[in-house]
C-alpha cells in the first residue's frame, strides 16, 4: 500500500539517476533485435522436394541445412533487448499552477517576427503588438497599451546579415506600419523595397527593460509506483526564445542552447545556469543556434543555422578570470561547392574522432571538418539533394548514419553510401534530430513527437516515447554517459533511462544436439532406408532440445507448445520406396514441429479475446 502523499509534484535535487561501469553493456551485432523486431525466418516457406526432383542426399541436405539455419536464428532471438519505455524519471522545466494560456502580456522582440520565425506557437497580428483597443502610442517610438510591448528600434552599427531578403538597413516606425490591416499577421517578407519604411533583416535584442527571461524552472521528478501523486508535465505558453534546440552533457553538466544563447546546468543542483552572454566578451550574437555538442577534452561547439557559422570554445570551469574562450569559427553563406560555407545548416555532431559533421541541409548535403575546422569531405549525392537531410551522427564503425525527411541513409566514413533504412514503418511523425548512444551502438531519432531508437545496423529497437500528453514539440536527444536519454521539448529537458540489458527469452543450455555435418546425409554413405530415417531423427532431436531451452510462462504467446509429431514418426520405412512423395511427408512433421516455435518470439502475438 502506498504512503499517502500530498498529490503535489515530487520536486527534488537528483545527480545522475543510473551510474554504472563502461563494461556493463556486453554488445554484439548478433544480439541487435528487440522486443519490437519483427519475426524473419531465412527460410520461411514450407519445406518441400519438388515432384520431379530425384530424393536424393543433395535435395534433402538443402532442407536439412534451412532447418538449421532457421534454428540458429531462433537462438539469436533468444538474447533481445527491451523494446518501448513506458516511464521516465521527471523533466526540467516550470511547473505553473496555471497552464496553458499566458497569463502576463508577452514581451514581442524582433527575434519573434523576424522573417526566418516560421514555427511560433502563436499567431502574432499587428493588432496583438500594436494593442489596437487601445490607441496607439503618438510618439511612434514604442507601443505599451494592453498586450503590445515593444522595444524602441534604433539603427546600430551593428551590421549582421544572415542572407534574409532585401539586407534593409533604414529606420522606421510603428506609425507608418499602423497603416496596414491590424488583422493581418505579420510576416515581414511581404515588405515591398519600394516602401520608405522597412525592417532590418537580423535579430536585435530588445531593450533590457524588456527583455524575457527563459525560467529553467526545477527538476519534477517522476517516482516509479508514485505517478498517481505526480503531476502531468505543464504546458505554459512558451516563448519563442525560450525554446530548448540542443542538449549534451558531460561530468553531471548539462550544455544547452536557447535561440540566442548558450546555457550550462549543473544537473546535481536546482536550476544553476551560466549564460554565456553575460560572462564572455568574445561571444557571437547569435541568431538561431541548431544544436550544440562537445569533444573528448570538452571543447564546446556550436551551430548557428541564420548565421551559417560554427563556433568553438573552450570551457573551464575552474580557471581564474574567464573559462570560456573561443577556440575557431568558420562558416558563412555559401554553396556545396563551398568547403567552409552553408546554406541554413540544421545541425552539428563531434565523432569518436572529435571531427566535426555539419548536416547542410539547404545545400542538400553533409560536410566534414577536423575539430579546427579544416575541411575533410563532403558527402552529396542525388539522394541527399532530393530527401534534404536534417542531421548527422556517427556509430561505433564510423558510419555517418544521416537522417532525411524520408529515410537513414548511413555512408562509411569516406562517404561512399552503404546502405537506408526507414523509420516510416513506424511513424507518420516529422523527423527533427538523430543522435548516438554513449558507446555509438544505438541509434536515437528525435521526432516531432516521438522518440524511437535503432541498432547502428538499421534493426527497429523500440520506442521510448511513442505518446506522450503535452509532448508535441521534440527539438533535441542526447544519451549520456550514465545512461539518462535527455529529450528537449520546448522549455524542459525530459530525463529517462535507458541502459542495454539483454533480455533472455531462453536459457543457456545448448541449443542442439548434433552439428549441421552430422545431421547430413553423406554421398560416400550406402544410402539406406535407415540412413534417412536417422537424419530425420537428428534434426527432430534439435528441434526439441531448442524447445527445451525456452523460458516458458503462463501468457499466450510465452507457453508452453508441446510437438505436434513424436519422435518415432521421422522414419521412412524399411519396405518403402524413396519417393519425393515419401520425403516430404517426413519433412512436414518436422516444418509443424518447428512452426509451433515461431508465436514464443512474435512481438505481435497477442492473446485473443
Amino acid at each position: 500500500m502506498y504512503p499517502n502523499y500530498e498529490p503535489n509534484p515530487i520536486v527534488a535535487r537528483f545527480p545522475n539517476i543510473i551510474q554504472v561501469l563502461t563494461e556493463y553493456d556486453q554488445v554484439s551485432p548478433t544480439e541487435y533485435r528487440s522486443t519490437e523486431s519483427s519475426i524473419e525466418l531465412p527460410w520461411p516457406e514450407r519445406p518441400y522436394v519438388g515432384s520431379n526432383d530425384w530424393a536424393v542426399e543433395d535435395n534433402i541436405n538443402n532442407w536439412f541445412v534451412k532447418f538449421f539455419e532457421n534454428l540458429n536464428y531462433l537462438e539469436s532471438r533468444g538474447r533481445i533487448y527491451p523494446g518501448t519505455y513506458t516511464d521516465y524519471f521527471g523533466y526540467l522545466g516550470v511547473s505553473p499552477t496555471i497552464t496553458g494560456e499566458l497569463t502576463a502580456c508577452p514581451t514581442w522582440t524582433w527575434e519573434d517576427v523576424d522573417c526566418f520565425n516560421t514555427s511560433l506557437p502563436y499567431t502574432v497580428t499587428w493588432r496583438d503588438v500594436l494593442s489596437a483597443d487601445d490607441p496607439f502610442d503618438p510618439s511612434g517610438s514604442f507601443a505599451t497599451q494592453g498586450c503590445g510591448t515593444w522595444a524602441i528600434h534604433e539603427c546600430t552599427n551593428r551590421q549582421i546579415n544572415p542572407t534574409c531578403y532585401g539586407l534593409h538597413e533604414v529606420a522606421w516606425s510603428w506609425r507608418q506600419r499602423k497603416k496596414g490591416n491590424s488583422l493581418v499577421p505579420i510576416t515581414w517578407k511581404q515588405s515591398k523595397e519600394s516602401e520608405e519604411y522597412q525592417k532590418r533583416w537580423f535579430y536585435e535584442p530588445a531593450e533590457s527593460q524588456f527583455l524575457v527571461v527563459c525560467d529553467e524552472g526545477s527538476w519534477s521528478v517522476n517516482i516509479p509506483g508514485l505517478d498517481r501523486f505526480y503531476d502531468p508535465i505543464a504546458t505554459p505558453a512558451v516563448q519563442q526564445r525560450c525554446i530548448y534546440n540542443g542538449i549534451t552533457s558531460r561530468n553531471n553538466i548539462l550544455y544547452t542552447n536557447l535561440k540566442t544563447q548558450i546555457k550550462l546546468l549543473s544537473s546535481n543542483q536546482t536550476a544553476t545556469f551560466f549564460d554565456f552572454e553575460d560572462t564572455v566578451d568574445d561571444i557571437v550574437q547569435f541568431s538561431d543556434l541548431k544544436n550544440i555538442c562537445l569533444d573528448s577534452i570538452g571543447k564546446i561547439y556550436v551551430l548557428d543555422g541564420l548565421l551559417s557559422l560554427v563556433v568553438a570554445y573552450t570551457y573551464e570551469p575552474n580557471a581564474p578570470g574567464d573559462a570560456f574562450k573561443r577556440f575557431a569559427s568558420w562558416g558563412g553563406f555559401g554553396t556545396a561547392a563551398s568547403t567552409s560555407r552553408f546554406s541554413f545548416p540544421n545541425d552539428i555532431h563531434i565523432d569518436q574522432l572529435d571531427n566535426v559533421w555539419v548536416t547542410d541541409t539547404g545545400n542538400g548535403c553533409v560536410k566534414h571538418y577536423s575539430n579546427s575546422g579544416t575541411w575533410l569531405k563532403t558527402i552529396i549525392d542525388e539522394n541527399l539533394k532530393q530527401e534534404i537531410p536534417l542531421s548527422t551522427a556517427v556509430d561505433s564503425q564510423r558510419n555517418a548514419h544521416i537522417l532525411t525527411n524520408e529515410s537513414i541513409r548511413v555512408y562509411n566514413y569516406e562517404g561512399t553510401f552503404l546502405y537506408s533504412y526507414s523509420f516510416k514503418d513506424q511513424t507518420t511523425d516529422i523527423p527533427r534530430k538523430i543522435n548516438t548512444s554513449y558507446n555509438r551502438e544505438v541509434i536515437y531519432l528525435a521526432l516531432k513527437t516521438q522518440v524511437l531508437k535503432y541498432f547502428r545496423n538499421g534493426i527497429f529497437f523500440g520506442y521510448i516515447i511513442k505518446q506522450k500528453d503535452n509532448v508535441n514539440n521534440i527539438t533535441g536527444v542526447y544519451h549520456d554517459e550514465f545512461r539518462n536519454l535527455l529529450i528537449t521539448t520546448d522549455d524542459k529537458i525530459l530525463k529517462f533511462p535507458d541502459i542495454m540489458t539483454i533480455r533472455r527469452l531462453k536459457g543457456t543450455l545448448p541449443t542442439n544436439f548434433w552439428l549441421l555435418e552430422d545431421i547430413l546425409i553423406h554421398k560416400e554413405e550406402y544410402i539406406q532406408n535407415w540412413v534417412y530415417t536417422r537424419a530425420f531423427q537428428r534434426m527432430w532431436d534439435n528441434i526439441e532440445i531448442f524447445r527445451s531451452t525456452l523460458q516458458f510462462d503462463n501468457t499466450f504467446c510465452k507457453s508452453y507448445a508441446s510437438p505436434i509429431h513424436g519422435k518415432e514418426k521421422m522414419i521412412v520405412g524399411q519396405n518403402e520406396i524413396v519417393t519425393s512423395v515419401t520425403i516430404n511427408r517426413v519433412l512436414t512433421y518436422l516444418w509443424d514441429n518447428f512452426n509451433t516455435l515461431i508465436n514464443y518470439f512474435n512481438p505481435s502475438c497477442e492473446e485473443p479475446l
